[in-house]
């Protein structure tokens, strides 16, 4: 895990995270 997340790369994740939550309801 010695992976380095930009804000930026972040904020990508959380918006992916949020997508496929809602993808799979």
């Amino acid at each position: 895990k010695g992976v380095q997340v930009s804000p930026l790369g972040k904020k990508y994740l959380e918006e992916i995270s949020k997508y496929k939550d809602k993808a799979l309801r």
